[in-house]
């Protein structure tokens, strides 16, 4: 209680900011594709050239071309940003990886306090830096869902759960750039 009398004291009416933005991301992973395409995690549309994509088809080289996949080029998220007197809050789409956290949270001048809410309006998935990104999970979907992971010629194969449940490499740098836009909004 001796701390709470010492504690700074907030604006009785603090300023009150908020921006938004859409991001779009383009979905590169075989394996979200494939669940689409057979009805699964559809809340969040495909679209092609800004237009809704619902179209299923099969891409994959023979042996794989049973295995279907939506054909959406990419998904819109939105991402925002909020100031409440001197605390800022970033609301992503994303789990986001720490060293993210720590660059983003440079990014929010003038506030005291800084929060990251992550899944805020969507649930896509992991951000992972672009330069940490490892392509073998998505390169070998075919030959896992196939049941023949052995056969996929990139070895070792990393689908841990940061790769596997990732829209794909593009989503850090999608993300990062609408990002940037709603924080100079609130400036």
């Amino acid at each position: 209680i001796a701390a709470l009398s010492r504690a700074e004291k907030g604006h009785p009416a603090p300023k009150i900011v908020f921006a938004s933005t859409r991001a779009t991301i383009p979905l590169d992973n075989p394996f979200f594709r494939f669940g689409r395409a057979i009805g699964l995690n559809v809340r969040v549309p495909l679209f092609t050239d800004g237009v809704p994509d619902s179209s299923v088809g099969f891409p994959f080289p023979s042996p794989f071309d049973t295995i279907p996949q939506a054909l959406g080029a990419g998904l819109q998220t939105e991402v925002a940003a909020l100031r409440i007197g001197k605390g800022g809050f970033l609301l992503l789409p994303t789990e986001l990886d720490p060293q993210l956290g720590d660059a983003y949270r440079r990014l929010m001048r003038g506030v005291k306090h800084s929060f990251i809410v992550g899944l805020a309006s969507d649930s896509i998935g992991y951000q992972v830096p672009f330069a940490k990104w490892d392509n073998g999970c998505h390169a070998c979907a075919p030959f896992i869902i196939a049941g023949v992971p052995e056969m996929c010629p990139v070895q070792p194969i990393d689908c841990d759960t940061v790769f596997l449940n990732n829209v794909g490499r593009q989503v850090d740098p999608a993300i990062t750039s609408a990002l940037g836009r709603v924080i100079e909004a609130l400036e």
